[in-house]
C-alpha cells in the first residue's frame, strides 16, 4: 500500500460502476475492500437521509457483496432483500468513534435495517461490526432497530450493538415465508424502556398468529 500510495496523484479519481455513483480520489479508494455507502453519495450525519445511496450500493451488487459503512452516524431505512448481502461497519460496540445506522423515517412499521421484506427468501444476509439504532438522534423512535422479516434464510449477525426503537429486534414471518436459522455472535441488546410497549426482543411465530415471545 505505502508503494500504491507514492505513486497516485492526489487529484486521481475513481468511480464505482453503477448508476448514482460519484467520483472519489483513487488513493480513498485503494484503502478498502469493499463496496462503500459513499461511493453513491452517502453522507454521515444526522442531517442526511442515505436511503438512496444504499439502494443504489444495493443494486451494484446483483450477486451480493458488503456495503461498508464508514465511522460515524448514518440515517436512512436499509432493506436487505437479495442473496448474499451484507452490512459491514466500524464497529459495534457503543456509539463513540463507531459506525452508528440510525432510521431515517420512524414511527409505526418503520426499522434501521429491514432484512427481507415477505415477498421472496433471502440467504445468506448478514450484519457486523455495526451499532444498530432505533433512536433518529433525536430521540424519536422507529418500531424496531432490526427486523428479521419472512424469507430470512441463514442470516448471520457479528459484533453489534442493537437498542432502542420499540423493539430493539423484532422477528416475525411474513406473506408465508419464515424466518429461519438465524446465527448470532458477540452482541448486546438493549432498548429505551420509557418507549411505550417497548421491548429488546420480540418474536412472532408463524403457526400461530395469536402467539408472541418478548422480552
Amino acid at each position: 500500500l505505502a508503494v500504491i500510495n507514492s505513486e497516485l496523484d492526489a487529484a486521481q479519481l475513481f468511480t464505482q460502476t453503477g448508476t448514482g455513483a460519484v467520483p472519489r480520489t483513487m488513493l480513498s479508494k485503494v484503502k478498502e475492500v469493499a463496496v462503500s455507502i459513499t461511493d453513491f453519495g452517502g453522507v454521515e450525519g444526522l442531517l442526511v437521509n442515505n436511503t438512496a445511496a444504499f439502494n443504489l450500493a444495493k443494486a451494484s451488487l446483483p450477486n451480493g457483496g458488503v456495503i461498508e459503512f464508514p465511522i460515524g452516524n448514518w440515517r436512512g431505512n436499509f432493506l436487505i432483500n437479495q442473496h448474499n448481502l451484507s452490512i459491514r461497519g466500524s464497529g459495534g460496540v457503543g456509539e463513540l468513534d463507531q459506525t452508528c445506522l440510525r432510521p431515517w423515517t420512524t414511527g409505526a412499521s418503520t426499522y434501521t435495517i429491514k432484512v427481507s421484506d415477505g415477498t421472496r427468501v433471502n440467504r445468506k444476509c448478514g450484519i457486523r461490526d455495526l451499532v444498530i439504532s432505533g433512536d433518529n438522534g433525536s430521540g424519536v423512535m422507529a418500531a424496531s432497530a432490526l427486523h428479521l422479516s419472512g424469507g430470512t434464510v441463514h442470516f448471520s449477525a457479528l459484533n453489534f450493538d442493537l437498542m432502542d426503537g420499540e423493539h430493539s429486534l423484532h422477528i416475525e414471518p411474513s406473506g408465508g415465508l419464515p424466518v429461519t436459522t438465524s446465527w448470532f455472535s458477540q452482541f448486546h441488546i438493549r432498548t429505551d424502556y420509557s418507549v411505550a410497549n417497548s421491548r429488546s426482543i420480540y418474536i412472532k411465530r408463524n403457526v400461530d398468529p395469536e402467539y408472541v415471545t418478548s422480552i
